[in-house]
């Protein structure tokens, strides 16, 4: 069972992430802004970070930075996810090597995390 961090503060899109991550069996943490996702994140060491970026408190893009500039948290692996195409080419800068669009298909999100999932876990 893998162990799922979701830092987003659209209750429509993490409700649906979560059920169909869990149907899927991986454990599933919720934050709803940057600051909640970067404590959980240190506490938990989830096995595959999936980011909002537009959030309250600590946005998408700040976490990121912070994810990668913490020394025990730099090598998980991140989705980002959001409504902003624009963005796609400043997370890749950042070493964010997945990128979705909303409106997405949760189906899809889930079959690209377990790709993730199973790419990053045979290395370690």
């Amino acid at each position: 069972m893998s162990k799922i961090l979701i830092v987003d503060d659209e209750p429509t899109s993490v409700a649906l992430l979560q059920k169909n991550l869990a149907l899927r069996n991986h454990d599933v943490t919720v934050a709803q802004d940057g600051m909640e996702g970067f404590v959980l994140a240190q506490k938990n060491i989830p096995d595959l970070i999936i980011v909002d970026v537009h959030m309250p408190n600590l946005d998408g893009y700040s976490l990121v930075r912070q994810i990668k500039a913490a020394e025990d948290l730099k090598q998980i692996p991140i989705l980002i996810v959001t409504a902003d195409e624009k963005l796609e080419e400043r997370f890749l800068k950042l070493g964010v090597d997945h990128y979705i669009q909303k409106p997405f298909d949760a189906t899809k999100i889930v079959e690209l995390a377990e790709l993730i999932l199973k790419t990053t876990l045979k290395k370690f």
